[in-house]
């Protein structure tokens, strides 16, 4: 029995993935631009969950600027933000694929031992 996941191969799943980090780095930076402005606190939960994951997601874009800024390097923080943003949302996805495959393999093990010590 053939899944549509094992019938999409290895390049194409890398490349959807990122893919989709690309297209959510790029809403991030587009519209979601202010979720990062230091202007006064917003008391809309879901915009501070928006802040939270763009300052999670950013961190090591944020520690990159200040490294590059030591040595001279200023004026390249939208490049920064935008490739680290990217990078660590790339990861992200890529466990969010590792971890749902690895599950159903696993639901897919334990059926089949459910199965052979049923028989």
């Amino acid at each position: 029995m053939s899944t549509a996941a094992s019938r999409i191969g290895r390049k194409t799943r890398i490349a959807l993935v990122l893919f989709a980090a690309l297209v959510v780095e790029t809403d991030n930076l587009v519209i979601l631009a202010i979720a990062l402005d230091p202007g006064p606190a917003d008391p809309r939960w879901f915009v501070q969950m928006i802040q939270f994951q763009a300052g999670v997601l950013h961190a090591p874009a944020f520690i990159a600027m200040d490294g590059l800024s030591r040595h001279g390097f200023s004026g390249h923080d939208g490049i920064v933000i935008m490739s680290c943003g990217y990078l660590t949302t790339a990861l992200l996805f890529f466990s969010v694929v590792l971890g749902v495959q690895r599950a159903f393999r696993s639901k897919r093990t334990l059926e089949g031992l459910a199965d052979a010590q049923s028989s």
